[in-house]
């Protein structure tokens, strides 16, 4: 049997020109078995990472924590929202000329004109309470923008037409409560809005009961919450307030102990 030359396995074989030796065709196949191996790791590792970061940019601001009262409160979702045809943005103080407009407005004040806000800075007092649940709570009234024109109304796509949504009382509880311009009124936003801010309540706190509080003589918006599947709880006459001497039902979304 012949000698090899020096660091030439039988396995190798001689480059052209004496320049040295390279694998035989086992271990090339080998070798090529193995880097495909890791190639395939690598591109199931970018995958996955890929998903990771979709998934992450979906919940980006989201941010899950628990609240002051106990619930567990989504700190960003629900702050943009919308529905068929309304932008919902979180009640701030940069709403308040459009927002007074409606609430200085004698027209929605048809069941109780001694709730009326006489002044801008009773409008500013109910957004700074509806930004205190937000900060607070997790959710709070929104400021209602249109995105789709209305038949035979004058408002038009981008008008503030309102409030409406839920916000922490006392008591453990979420109100229920919107307030639209008039011409908005019989096109169903108010049922819109209802609908949301229900399930919206249901989803960063679950537990916590919603309730309406609505003037007897209000069949529009006793309809609304019907519709919506609240349950009357309770009758009684105002005592104080702006509504006092006045019949008030008082709606919710389950029954109270």
């Amino acid at each position: 049997m012949g000698r090899r030359a020096p660091g030439v396995t039988a396995d190798s074989e001689v480059l052209p020109g004496g320049a040295g030796h390279r694998p035989g065709g086992a271990v090339k196949r080998a070798q090529q078995l193995c880097i495909a191996r890791r190639l395939s790791a690598v591109a199931a590792t970018c995958v996955i990472l890929t998903l990771a970061i979709q998934v992450l940019r979906m919940f980006e601001g989201y941010g899950m924590r628990a609240g002051v009262d106990g619930h567990w409160t989504d700190r960003g979702s629900f702050r943009q929202h919308q529905t068929g045809r309304l932008d919902l943005h979180a009640l701030a103080m940069e709403h308040l000329a459009p927002v007074h407009a409606v609430y200085g407005d004698p027209a929605t004040w048809i069941h109780l004109p001694q709730g009326r806000h006489t002044t801008a800075e009773a409008t500013a007092e109910m957004i700074a309470k509806a930004e205190s649940s937000w900060r607070d709570h997790g959710l709070g009234y929104w400021s209602l923008v249109l995105r789709a024109q209305l038949p035979g109304s004058p408002l038009r796509p981008g008008d503030v037409v309102g409030t409406g949504g839920v916000s922490a009382v006392e008591g453990d509880l979420w109100n229920l409560g919107y307030r639209l311009t008039p011409d908005a009124w019989g096109h169903g936003l108010a049922g819109e809005v209802v609908r949301e801010a229900l399930a919206c309540a249901r989803t960063v706190a679950p537990s916590r009961p919603v309730v309406a509080r609505i003037l007897s003589e209000n069949s529009a918006s006793r309809r609304v919450a019907e519709r919506a599947g609240m349950i009357l709880i309770r009758e009684e006459i105002e005592s104080s307030g702006p509504a006092a001497g006045q019949r008030r039902l008082t709606f919710s979304d389950r029954q109270l102990s």
